[in-house]
């Protein structure tokens, strides 16, 4: 078979506030254990000296701080110009019981993380929301809309991710390699016409690979999910575009 990608790429950097050095350090040595660089601040001000310095693609605050909140530094974000304040995603932490996920989600945060939280959850959302992230940013429907009515062929493309993405969950809950296999190999071309393919074409190589663990191949499936995820809110974003 082609292979497409030979290994995963875990090619981003996360910068993570809390005034709890202990919470601090176990983030650090749980994204470094993952190969993955995480810069971290206890204030506000260290927090924006060292973004003006650095890009990041990922900002993990803690709900609840002495000094400032969340809340106010997801705030702060998206009111000050430095690199990519306004843009960077954002997951909150928290250990209070008397908020919820939809009230964190509806404020503006991508993510959040119920403590105590557990280093693959850490991971696994920091992955989820870096890659959906990118996929947003590679999107191009130029060549799925060259011809037809473009409300009903991205109607149909979305009903064919969300029963893709479906079939892929379906395949991978049951461990079967087959399954998940048939189910890329139907989606593949309805990817690369949006020009978002990579995590798809990474899992497929995985799974045409005897080698690889299952535990690779759920990850890989939830990078797809990430894609597939970001790229059917594009293309409902895209729908009401063209029916205003």
């Amino acid at each position: 078979p082609i292979q497409y990608r030979t290994k995963r790429q875990d090619s981003f950097t996360v910068i993570a506030i809390d005034d709890s050095h202990v919470q601090l350090s176990t983030i650090r040595e749980a994204f470094a254990s993952n190969g993955i660089v995480c810069d971290t601040c206890n204030n506000a001000t260290d927090l924006l000296d060292m973004m003006r310095k650095k890009s990041y693609d990922l900002l993990i605050t803690d709900l609840k701080m002495a000094e400032v909140n969340g809340i106010e530094i997801l705030e702060m974000m998206r009111m000050v110009n430095v690199r990519n304040s306004k843009t960077i995603p954002v997951v909150v932490m928290t250990a209070a019981p008397n908020v919820s996920e939809q009230e964190l989600l509806g404020a503006g945060f991508v993510a959040c993380l119920f403590k105590p939280m557990s280093d693959k959850d850490l991971i696994n959302t920091a992955r989820k929301c870096v890659n959906g992230k990118i996929a947003e940013k590679q999107i191009d429907f130029s060549m799925l809309l060259t011809y037809g009515n473009e409300k009903e062929t991205l109607e149909n493309f979305v009903k064919e991710m969300t029963d893709t993405l479906g079939s892929i969950r379906n395949a991978a809950q049951e461990e079967n390699r087959k399954k998940m296999s048939d189910a890329i190999h139907h989606a593949r071309s309805s990817w690369m016409m949006v020009q978002s393919d990579e995590s798809l074409n990474y899992l497929f190589d995985l799974i045409e690979d005897s080698t690889s663990s299952d535990d690779v191949i759920n990850q890989a499936v939830e990078d797809v999910f990430a894609h597939g995820e970001a790229i059917i809110k594009a293309a409902q974003k895209k729908i009401e575009e063209v029916t205003a």
